[in-house]
């Protein structure tokens, strides 16, 4: 499979932030986690990527109760101008958003 720029961009709105989120996805199983380690988690994942990049990012890990209850993680570099994916306010989201800005 091919890797389509273009295509990525048309499915994100034309925002390159919007496609890092897209294809930064990781579910963790919640059986696996310590929900208490997420923010030490968060930091420790800000200090790797701060080794190999030089820009800043955004971390955002959501939590999915039910049946096959996960946690979800994604990123994206910060905005140039302060732009965010996901709204200002995480309240307005259905499910829990921790978000983490380095």
């Amino acid at each position: 499979m091919e890797f389509n720029i273009e295509e990525m961009l048309n499915a994100f709105g034309h925002e390159k932030i919007g496609v890092e989120y897209g294809c930064s996805e990781q579910w963790i199983d919640l059986k696996d986690v310590n929900r208490s380690q997420i923010p030490l988690f968060l930091q420790w994942l800000d200090f790797e990527f701060s080794k190999k990049y030089s820009r800043r990012m955004v971390f955002y890990v959501t939590y999915f109760k039910g049946k096959y209850g996960h946690i979800d993680l994604r990123f994206h570099s910060y905005g140039e101008d302060g732009e965010l994916w996901l709204a200002e306010n995480l309240d307005e989201y259905k499910n829990a958003i921790i978000r983490y800005i380095s």
